[in-house]
């Protein structure tokens, strides 16, 4: 798990994950100050995810588990969702990377019914 820690207080942003194989994938994300809200869009080689909302979430982008070879964990210390423009600049909410290995043990740990 690696923190993303080049994010700022803009409100159109982008970033490039390098992942463990040398790939990378692109990360926009969007403020809509009037929804209070933050949005990302997700770039893979061919696969283009739009408009994911941005929560609280320990693999926001799970459900593209079988076709992305990472994951994205956006974590608060108040389980609260990203509202504020600030958040990412001040580090109320942090962004990491997930490897595989990061997303199994995830799977394994919380989506993984007793």
């Amino acid at each position: 798990m690696t923190q993303v820690d080049n994010l700022t207080n803009f409100a159109d942003q982008q970033t490039v994950l390098i992942l463990e194989d040398g790939s990378t994938a692109a990360i926009d994300l969007t403020y809509n100050a009037s929804a209070e809200r933050w949005t990302m869009n997700v770039t893979y080689g061919a696969h283009i995810i739009n408009g994911i909302g941005l929560c609280d979430s320990p693999n926001i982008i799970r459900q593209w588990k079988n076709v992305l070879p990472f994951g994205l964990a956006f974590v608060t210390s108040d389980q609260t969702d990203p509202f504020d423009i600030n958040d990412f600049a001040t580090e109320r909410v942090k962004m990491f990377l997930l490897n595989a290995s990061d997303v199994l043990q995830i799977e394994t740990d919380v989506f993984t019914a007793p």
